[in-house]
């Protein structure tokens, strides 16, 4: 009992342990996922204002633009006059004109483009050399307007790398005479973004799976389908680690980790033309997250410690209630076994002057007959020998019954494998008088070859107390009630089933699931103590990690069905 209380002290220890770090591990968990989050959460909020800020400062640049432009094509006759006049020399003047007008107002306009119907080049404001050429093949966007005769705008790489276009067809009384482009450097809607103590940085990426080494003479620096033409060193070196599948990404460069995002540049038919690589410094937001989580789990490991001293503490306390709520425990068991064994000694008593009964009997008779035949001068030398054979056999059987007993009474010391058939006959051959007596016969079935594990007197003592059940009801059936016990021990599988069933009538219903409690008896307090089939259970479960349990069943005896209770042993093969 003691070894149980100080396992299951144990084991409610360690569980509690086990339980305090899963729980602490959890909660430490949630917070280092909390904390990633408050930075991620920090991380997307600067990608949102990103977003934000560069598609108002396009949307703006936009409307502004088209405004100026709409005012040189609608309002400005002498350009009309130009144009439908097709006046190269005036309309180059008003372009170069307002190709500086633009620039003073921003200085990131650098394309003033005018190209024919039929996508020919015919000045370019930025590069007045650079005419006559055929945009048809590598100018989308103007062929698209061309085409539909209607207003584009977009990204759209060129020769002199990407720019954000604005594109619209020149049309005076319903005729087309030629497309206006004025186009912008992307680095004008980063630029509210400045620099500060390297925390920001912005570049422009381009898209394009067949570009070459140098553009202009400046290196290019490849990642994938994407390059930068030029970059500074910061990017030389941090591009390479960008995936540029990936819109955001936090990546860790000379010690130091960032956070990355690339706002997309499209083309007026929704294709992907390059990128704004926005690359900020957030060495110091991590520096933070790994003080939180370190505080974080300090933190738990503190509360931990404190948990477990207060629950060492308070087993300290009740330690002293644990051992004497075992000595109770203990002696309480100690008084039901003592108790156990003076029934089972009474009776033994019983069964003792049962088996003597007889060969008393006998050796009265053969001593009275020697004197009676004394007496007449009738006893001869060969009645002596007869007479003192027949005292020698029966008190030879006298003193076996008295080893029997003695033996059932000896407490085993050592655990052995023994037979099952050789502990209910030994049961059997103890009672055997006595269930004559009472004219109760005993059928049993028993599987020579199970073997069972364990101390033989305690399993043996378990049976005694079923049987002295079994023999007390049956001796209270009427006298032409025949009286049967049958004892069947089967193996199957893994387990030993043993039956006891006998025709005594049965348990009644509202006392059957008493019967296994101490001090529970039917009988007079003089004749039963109500511990003898607490003891079984105790034995059966306890020393064998068996089970027992009895129900009531109906018996054939001699043709005939009777009511009778029938116990079940389950015992777990050794």
């Amino acid at each position: 009992m003691k070894k149980n209380i100080n396992l299951n002290k144990q084991n409610f220890i360690f569980g509690l342990l086990i339980s305090i770090i899963f729980i602490s591990s959890i909660f430490t968990y949630i917070n280092i996922q909390d904390q990633k989050q408050i930075t991620q959460n920090k991380i997307d909020e600067i990608n949102n204002i990103t977003q934000n800020t560069i598609d108002g400062n396009i949307i703006f640049f936009r409307r502004s633009l088209s405004q100026m432009l709409l005012q040189i094509i609608r309002q400005d006759d002498k350009f009309k006059q130009y144009i439908i006049s097709n006046d190269k020399q005036n309309t180059i003047k008003l372009m170069n004109k307002y190709f500086k007008r633009m620039k003073k107002i921003n200085r990131y306009v650098n394309i003033f483009h005018l190209i024919s119907k039929n996508n020919i080049s015919i000045y370019r404001a930025h590069k007045p050399n650079l005419n006559g050429d055929d945009l048809s093949s590598f100018r989308p966007i103007i062929v698209n307007a061309n085409k539909l005769k209607r207003s584009r705008y977009g990204f759209e790489n060129g020769k002199l790398g990407i720019a954000y276009r604005i594109v619209f067809p020149l049309i005076y009384d319903n005729i087309h005479y030629a497309t206006l482009e004025i186009g912008v450097d992307p680095k004008l809607f980063v630029s509210s973004f400045i620099t500060i103590q390297d925390k920001f940085h912005s570049t422009i990426i381009i898209k394009n799976n067949q570009i070459k080494d140098k553009i202009q003479n400046k290196p290019v620096v490849r990642n994938n389908n994407f390059y930068i033409v030029n970059p500074d060193n910061f990017y030389k070196n941090i591009f390479s680690l960008i995936d540029t599948n990936k819109t955001n990404e936090t990546i860790k460069y000379n010690s130091k980790h960032y956070s990355t995002y690339k706002y997309l540049l499209r083309t007026f038919d929704n294709q992907v033309a390059g990128a704004v690589l926005m690359v900020t410094n957030i060495s110091n937001d991590y520096k933070q997250l790994d003080h939180q989580i370190i505080t974080s789990i300090i933190k738990q490991l503190i509360l931990s410690f404190v948990i477990i001293l207060i629950v060492f503490y308070a087993f300290s306390l009740y330690d002293k209630k644990i051992s004497n709520l075992y000595k109770k425990e203990q002696q309480h068991e100690q008084t039901l076994a003592q108790q156990s064994k003076l029934a089972a000694m009474g009776e033994m008593i019983g069964n003792i002057a049962h088996q003597w009964r007889q060969p008393l009997s006998v050796v009265s008779t053969v001593a009275s007959g020697m004197k009676v035949q004394e007496e007449l001068g009738i006893l001869s030398k060969d009645e002596i020998f007869k007479s003192s054979d027949q005292i020698v056999k029966y008190t030879q059987y006298m003193s076996k019954t008295i080893d029997d007993f003695r033996d059932f009474f000896k407490q085993d010391k050592t655990k052995t494998t023994f037979s099952l058939e050789d502990a209910l006959i030994k049961d059997l051959e103890l009672m055997k008088a006595s269930f004559t007596n009472n004219y109760i016969k005993i059928i049993h079935n028993i599987d020579p070859t199970i073997k069972v594990y364990g101390y033989k007197n305690e399993l043996t003592q378990a049976f005694l107390n079923i049987l002295n059940n079994a023999k007390d009801q049956l001796s209270n059936l009427k006298s032409d009630i025949p009286r049967q016990i049958v004892i069947n021990a089967i193996q199957e599988k893994k387990y030993i089933y043993i039956t006891i069933t006998d025709n005594a009538g049965g348990i009644k219903e509202n006392i059957i699931g008493k019967i296994f409690e101490p001090y529970f008896t039917t009988k007079h307090k003089t004749q039963g103590t109500g511990i003898g089939l607490y003891m079984t259970t105790q034995i059966i479960s306890q020393h064998y990690n068996g089970t027992i349990e009895v129900k009531n069943v109906n018996i054939n005896v001699d043709g005939k069905i009777y009511k009778g209770a029938q116990f079940i042993i389950k015992l777990p093969l050794y």
